[in-house]
Formats: C-alpha cells, structure tokens, sequence
C-alpha cells in the first residue's frame, strides 16, 4: 500500500514513495525501454493481509521528487500521514515542514535545502538556480521563488 510519484529529465526518471524511504532512479534507452530493470515474482506466500497497521500512522517520505539536467531535487517529509490530515483544511494549525535533497544522478547527496515557508510541490527553472513553489496554508495566489545556491 504505497503510492509513488516521479519525474524525468530526457531519458533520465527518479521515483519517490510516500511510505518507502527510498528513491529509486533509472534511465530509458533510445528505443523507451527500462535500462535497469529489476524483475519481482510475487507467490501467495509472499502477501501479508493488511490487519493491524493503520495507514495514517505511516511515515511520509519522499513525495514530489524533480529530475533536472545535474540534480534530483527530493522533498523529503519524515512525518506521520496521521499529523497531516486533513488536507487541505488546515484545522489544527497543520504544518509540512519539508526539505529539499538534493542529489546528483549518482545519488550522492548535494546539500539539504530548508525553505522558510510550507510547500508540498516545487518546480525547479531549467537552469536549475531557482525553484518555485506555493504556501498551500497561506495564499494559494502567490509564487514562491528561491534561489538555489550549490
């Protein structure tokens, strides 16, 4: 019971998952085939009944990662899914606090960026200098921008 969200730059893609604290990136060749591929058998053994785990004492990981040209650009939540809800209604003063981790497409980590405003999505400019995003508790008409000093 994950979900997973990824991006791509040309023939490079980078995948985050809410519930793995693990991103996983791959390259395409000319022809859109997987140049990596891992192959999975899953047997009825395999399959544990989801019983006792409540999805919303799972952790958060990595959400919304971005590929650019040099760097994947992580963001990096570490937090229960039950301190989150409900979203988009802000009740309880709910905050995000993420990161950003940046790390180039050897996965060696770049630096750790930590903007001073919530955000769950960011887009980073092709020159990979600025990175824009949105307060989602604040107001939703305003751009973020930052600027990305590596």
């Amino acid at each position: 019971m994950d979900v997973f969200n990824f991006s791509s730059y040309k023939h490079k893609f980078v995948a985050g998952f809410n519930y793995i604290n693990e991103l996983k990136k791959g390259e395409l060749t000319a022809d859109y085939h997987f140049s990596n591929k891992n192959s999975c058998e899953l047997q009825n053994d395999d399959f544990t009944p989801y019983v006792k785990s409540n999805i919303y004492d799972n952790y958060f990981y990595y959400m919304f990662p971005v590929a650019g040209e040099k760097y994947i650009y992580a963001i990096y939540m570490g937090r229960k899914a039950r301190e989150l809800q409900p979203f988009p209604i802000n009740l309880g003063m709910r905050y995000f606090d993420p990161y950003i981790e940046v790390y180039d497409w050897a996965m060696n980590p770049i630096a750790r960026l930590k903007p001073d405003n919530d955000f769950l999505r960011i887009a980073v400019d092709r020159q990979e200098n600025v990175f824009y995003t949105w307060n989602p508790f604040e107001d939703f008409e305003f751009l973020l921008q930052y600027n990305i000093e590596l």
